[in-house]
């Protein structure tokens, strides 16, 4: 949400790297121009995504280093805002 309200206009992909991740920005930017993402009107999310969980559960996002396009950090950002908080069930406290 911080960098969704403060730093939105300043990049086109945002990345979360872990701090003991290698990361080079050259094959991010060689990565989303092969596949001719429009970071400004197209939803794109590439990192990793667990799907072993439990059945009935929801797949969910993890791993030293994700990335979001900038029309989707600016969506996704109003669904962190909006989610509970405090609660301990779930994936929440682990």
């Amino acid at each position: 949400m911080y960098v969704e309200e403060n730093h939105l206009d300043q990049a086109e992909w945002f990345c979360k790297v872990d701090y003991d991740t290698f990361f080079f920005p050259s094959n991010v930017k060689y990565f989303v121009r092969n596949n001719h993402w429009d970071p400004y009107t197209e939803h794109h999310y590439f990192g990793h995504l667990i799907k072993h969980r439990q059945r009935g559960r929801e797949p969910m996002i993890v791993g030293a280093a994700a990335c979001w396009s900038r029309h989707t950090l600016d969506a996704i950002a109003d669904v962190y805002r909006n989610m509970p908080m405090g609660s301990m069930k779930g994936e929440r406290g682990k």
